[in-house]
Order: C-alpha cells, then structure tokens, then sequence
C-alpha cells in the first residue's frame, strides 16, 4: 500500500469527532444535555467535582447572573445560592441551558430574555439579581441591634461559626459575621459585646437568630427596626 492510500485509508476508518458535528447539531445537543444535573420533582441533584449535592427549589435563595470579562471573550456565569452555600457555574458547564431553563419555567420572577440581554454591552459585568427567596431580601441600612452581658466575642463567634456563618476579624476586636439573609458587625468591650448590622426581616430568620443568640448566654437584648426607625420587635433577657 503507498503512502497516498495509507493515507485516505486513516480519513475513512477515522470516527467522526463532536468538532465535525454541523452547529446546529451540536448546540442542540448541548441544549439539551442535562450535564452534572439531575432534576426530580422538587429540586435537583448537582454533582460537584468531589460530592453530589441535592438541592431542594424551595431552598434555593438567591440567583444571580454576571459576566467576567476573560479578555477576548465574556464567560456568562451563574451563582446559585442554597442553605447559606453557593455554586457558581458557567455557560461552559454542561447542563448550563437545561438548568436556565428550568429556573425560568420554575420561578416566574426570573425575566425570559435575561440571558439574551446580559450579552449587551461588551466586556462589562452586568451584574443581575435573576431571583431572590422573599425571606433573603437585605434592608437598606441596620435594622438590628443586640447587646449583651457576662459573655464574651469569642462566644459569640463560636456560636454564629457553629451554624455556618462566615467569621472575620475586619479590624483589631472588630468582627464581621455573614451569612445570605445577614450582615453584623461585632464589637464593643470583650466582656460585653455589640451587634448590629442588617438582617432581612422574616419570622424564619428571626427565630434561627433567636436561637444562636440565645445559645451564646448573656444576651440583653435585641431589636429590629423598619426603614423608618420604628421598632418592629424585641427581645430582652430572652423574653419577646
């Protein structure tokens, strides 16, 4: 056999690769590829790179969408917000247009064309709130004050730390604690700590705050107050 007919023998017995699809073919079958997801009835199944991780509708809270600029091109990307975790995933991951999809048919609020409309302009963030769980919606400026006695921070971290808040010195015995629903600032003496920041005014939220706040022992008191500084509710030496 010559070289020639060696040749086009390799180009026939050759399988034809995704890159020779037509792309049509191939968006489509992009599109509708469920990826690393797995649907039931009420939630999803997402398989991380180490983990699988079920995640229920009712507890997603926040989705948003944005671009990141990855100099010649723009990547969309989605952070999906659950159970005070996130993911974030991209256009690339597969079962991107099948997750969009279902958040569309699933929560009304989300806007059908946003994955369209984020494309424009070029090269900018396009930062979009696509859904937020009404109990996740954050107040404007602090609607929460909490004082306590006869405890100290490192108690009070350890308590916000055990349920998964995210922890931070921000300045010398200043602290920061966070989670998706709350921002607080953590300061005043050692033996006498402050509290306060901005907490998204929901029954649920203020029975789990409740119960941390209690679990930390001396607390004072705590309240809540609405955009106009009238007091919504409070707690003092642990009685509502």
């Amino acid at each position: 056999m010559n070289l020639l007919s060696t040749i086009l023998n390799i180009f026939k017995t050759r399988k034809p690769s995704v890159e020779d699809e037509p792309h049509e073919i191939r968006y489509k079958r992009m599109y509708n590829d469920p990826g690393i997801f797995q649907y039931e009835e009420n939630g999803f199944t997402v398989q991380l790179e180490n983990k699988k991780v079920q995640v229920n509708w009712s507890e997603l809270e926040r989705l948003v969408a944005y671009k990141a600029d990855m100099m010649t091109i723009d990547e969309i990307r989605m952070e999906i917000s659950y159970r005070n975790k996130s993911i974030i995933i991209t256009e690339d991951t597969p079962g991107w247009y099948q997750f969009v999809l279902k958040t569309k048919n699933i929560f009304a609020s989300i806007p059908e064309d946003w994955d369209i409309n984020i494309i424009q302009p070029a090269f900018e963030t396009n930062l979009t709130l696509l859904y937020e769980r009404e109990d996740r919606v954050m107040p404007e400026k602090n609607n929460f004050y909490a004082a306590f006695t006869g405890t100290t921070k490192k108690r009070v971290i350890s308590a916000f730390d055990q349920n998964e808040w995210s922890c931070r010195e921000i300045r010398t015995s200043e602290y920061e604690l966070n989670t998706s629903w709350a921002e607080l600032i953590l300061h005043g003496k050692e033996d006498a700590p402050l509290l306060n920041g901005i907490v998204a005014y929901h029954p649920d939220n203020i029975a789990i705050l409740d119960r941390i706040l209690k679990a930390v022992g001396g607390l004072d008191a705590y309240e809540f107050y609405d955009a106009d500084n009238n007091l919504l509710f409070e707690t003092k030496n642990g009685a509502h």
